[in-house]
Formats: structure tokens, C-alpha cells, sequence
């Protein structure tokens, strides 16, 4: 038995030191009873040193008190809690993760502390950054284009409109859009019916010159473009 034990703490030892994941855990007060190795460089101690301390031992005061406070929620809830979290490294290497705290059970099924597994999602908080980014720009670059741009949608609900667009079509606010280009384009001729068919075939339609009526009665001659 004794030979069958060590064979299986050995194996499972092996196990969460071979995952790229921070992984460890904790007894009901939050003493650390083990961990695997990446969460050992997290921390800038080996694995044996770890183990008999709580994270105020290891952290500092705020990032200690941050993590006690998700251990008694997994613990109260009895249930997997996640969170995410900007972390250092010693190297200073900074990453985000996503921290799963479940309550860990003993072979009786008494609660008996907390497992956690974090995952670094760097990668996809930088591209969700990115995104961010890029989106604002690209309202910023629509709303103050010199043309009148409207974007709409298969159905042609409207999704996004330039400030000039609301000024040609006398709309004060982005909200009073509606949710249907017909909102706005009561009396839409056949002809702009079949040009959006075609748009929406694959098709770019487009016209150097044409007269544009305003909603005053004026008179504009405009170059227009639709393309999917």
C-alpha cells in the first residue's frame, strides 16, 4: 500500500508539473499544501518552500488580501469560482490569467480547502485590447468622415452612421436611426430596393453624378458607392 501511495503521488506530482497552468492548493485557512512547478517561478520560491505558507507570507499585503477574499468565495459557494488577474512574474514578465478556484475534497468528500488552475490569457486580453482600439478608431474615422456613411446589415437594420449622415437626413441623435433603413428612407424608390439586392449579391454599385435631394428641398450633386 505504502509503495502504491508513493507511486501515485509520484505520478500525479509528474502530472501537474508537466501543465503550462499556475496550479495549487490550500487548506481551509489558506496554508499552501502544494503546487506545481510554474507556480513556484510565479512566485520565486521552489515548491518545498511554498508549502506551510499563506499568501501573506509570499505577497504583498493587497495582493494577499485579493486572493483570500476569491478562496472564500469558491469555499461559501461550494462551488468553481473564476476570476481574472493581472500577475508578475520575478523576471518581471507581466501576464493575465484566469484563475479557476474550486473547493478540494478529500476521498470522503470533506471540504478541505482550495484548488486553483490559472491559465494564461495574455494573448487574448491584448487582442480584445486591440480590438477595442480599433473599433473606436474606426468610429472615430466614420463619424467624422467629409462623406455621408451608413452601415447596415443584411436586413438592413442600421448598425453605425457618420455625424454627416444624421446632418443630410436631419436626425438629431444616433438613437433616432430606428432599427430599419425604412425608418429613415420612407419612401425608398425600387431602384435604391434593387441596388441593396445587388449590393447584397457581392455586387459594388456606384454613380459619379446624380442629383441628391435634401429633406430642405436643396439640391446636391453626388458621387455615391455601396459595396458589401
Amino acid at each position: 500500500n505504502e509503495e502504491k501511495i508513493k507511486y501515485q503521488s509520484g505520478l500525479i506530482t509528474s502530472l501537474i508539473d508537466s501543465i503550462p497552468d499556475l496550479i495549487f492548493y490550500k487548506d481551509l485557512q489558506g496554508v499552501y499544501l502544494g503546487c506545481n512547478t510554474e507556480f513556484a517561478c510565479y512566485v520565486g520560491l521552489q515548491k518545498d518552500e511554498i508549502i506551510g505558507k499563506t499568501d501573506y507570507d509570499l505577497f504583498s499585503q493587497e495582493e494577499a488580501e485579493a486572493y483570500r477574499i476569491n478562496d472564500l468565495s469558491a469555499l461559501e459557494w461550494k462551488s468553481p469560482h473564476h476570476n481574472e488577474e493581472w500577475i508578475r512574474y520575478p523576471d518581471g514578465k507581466t501576464v493575465c490569467l484566469d484563475t479557476l478556484k474550486t473547493p478540494f475534497l478529500n476521498s470522503d468528500g470533506d471540504l478541505i480547502g482550495t484548488l486553483g488552475v490559472c491559465r494564461d490569457i495574455t494573448s487574448r486580453k491584448r487582442a480584445e485590447e486591440q480590438l477595442i482600439h480599433v473599433k473606436n478608431l474606426l468610429h472615430y474615422v466614420i463619424s467624422h468622415a467629409l462623406g455621408s456613411i451608413a452601415i447596415f446589415d443584411r436586413d438592413m437594420h442600421t448598425i453605425y452612421v457618420s455625424d454627416r449622415f444624421l446632418r443630410e437626413y436631419n436626425v438629431t441623435e444616433k438613437d433616432e436611426i430606428a432599427s430599419h433603413s425604412s425608418d429613415v428612407f420612407a419612401n425608398l424608390p425600387q431602384k435604391w430596393k434593387d441596388i441593396y439586392q445587388r449590393v447584397l449579391a457581392g455586387e459594388i454599385c456606384s454613380h459619379d453624378e446624380e442629383p441628391f435631394v435634401r429633406v430642405d428641398g436643396s439640391v446636391d450633386w453626388i458621387r455615391w458607392e455601396c459595396r458589401p
